[in-house]
C-alpha cells in the first residue's frame, strides 16, 4: 500500500501594535541659556528621565531638572505627555507621529486641557544624520524623537523677556550621545567651537554668527558659495568674491552644509537658528 505525505507548513503571525519609546529611564539632555544683551551670560541647565512614579494610578516617569524632580512624562501612541509636578495636571508635549500634510499641535503647561496650539505643519520631511550616524526625521527646528533645538519642553513654558534664549546643548540616549549642538565644543560648558577653518597653506576664516556669514579673506578673489540642506538638496548660491557680510534670513530654521569654490575648495556646516 502506498502512503502519501503531506507536509504542512503552518505560519503563525504574532501581530502587535508598538510604539517607540523616546524618553526611556537614563535620557539626558543639557539646555544651555545666554542672552542678547549680555554676551558674557551662559547657564547651563541638566535634565535626566529618571524612576518611574504613579500619579492617579497613571505610571509616569520622572524627569529631573539639575537633579531635582520637577516633571513626569508619559508616552502613548507616538505621543509625549508632560507633567508638571506641582500642578499634577497632564499636557501634550510631542505628537511624533509625523506624515507629509499633518499638522502637529502641542499644550501649554498652563492651558486648559482642551486647548490645543499647533507646533508646525509638516509640508515636508527631511533627515538629518545625528553623532549616533542615524538619520532622523526633522523639520523645522524639530527632530522627530527628541525634540525643539530650542529645548526639549521649553515650548510649554511661558518665553522669557528678558533677552534670555534657550538652545539644546546635548541630547543622549541609552547611553549614546545623539545630538550635540555644534556651536560649543562640549556638553557641559559656555565655550563656543572656533569656527576658522584651515587651508593647507594659510588660514581663512568663516564664522556664522546671527544668521549671517562672516568671511575675511586674506586675498579678495572670485569665490562662489552653495549652502545645501541636511539632505544635500542646493538652497542657495551666490558668488562672495568681495563680500565680507552675507545674511541668510530666508533659511528655515535647521542644519545645512556649505561649499565655498574658487582659488582653494572649502566645507563646512553651520545651523540656522
Amino acid at each position: 500500500m502506498r502512503r502519501t505525505c503531506f507536509l504542512f507548513i503552518y505560519l503563525i503571525c504574532v501581530c502587535q501594535s508598538y510604539s517607540e519609546i523616546y524618553f526611556p529611564e537614563g535620557t539626558v539632555w543639557t539646555e544651555v541659556t545666554t542672552n542678547i544683551m549680555d554676551d558674557a551670560y551662559c547657564d547651563i541647565n541638566t535634565y535626566e528621565v529618571g524612576g518611574d512614579t504613579v500619579i492617579n494610578e497613571t505610571v509616569y516617569r520622572k524627569v529631573l531638572q539639575n537633579g531635582t524632580a520637577l516633571y513626569a512624562l508619559r508616552e502613548q501612541d507616538e505621543k509625549v505627555y508632560l507633567m508638571s509636578l506641582e500642578q499634577k495636571q497632564e499636557r501634550l508635549a510631542y505628537d511624533f507621529a509625523w506624515e507629509v500634510g499633518k499638522t502637529l499641535y502641542f499644550q501649554f503647561m498652563e492651558a486648559a486641557a482642551d486647548e490645543y496650539e499647533p507646533m508646525c505643519a509638516l509640508e515636508e520631511i527631511n533627515h538629518v544624520q545625528l553623532m549616533d550616524g542615524q538619520f532622523y526625521d526633522y523639520t523645522e527646528g524639530y527632530i522627530r524623537g527628541i525634540g525643539s533645538e530650542c529645548g526639549i519642553f521649553q515650548h510649554m513654558l511661558l518665553q522669557p523677556t528678558n533677552g534670555n534664549q534657550i538652545r539644546l546643548l546635548c541630547f543622549s540616549r541609552n547611553g549614546t550621545l545623539i545630538y550635540k549642538n555644534g556651536e560649543y565644543t562640549d556638553c557641559a560648558s559656555c565655550e563656543k567651537v572656533d569656527t576658522h577653518l584651515y587651508a593647507a597653506e594659510r588660514p581663512f576664516s568663516v564664522k556664522f554668527i546671527n544668521n549671517a556669514f562672516c568671511f575675511s579673506f586674506d586675498e579678495q578673489r572670485e569665490r562662489h558659495l552653495i549652502v545645501y540642506n541636511s539632505v544635500g538638496h542646493e538652497v542657495f548660491s551666490c558668488d562672495i568674491g568681495a563680500e565680507s557680510f552675507l545674511p541668510m534670513n530666508n533659511l528655515a530654521k535647521g542644519v545645512y552644509h556649505y561649499r565655498i569654490t574658487g582659488h582653494e575648495v572649502y566645507a563646512g556646516t553651520f545651523i540656522c537658528l
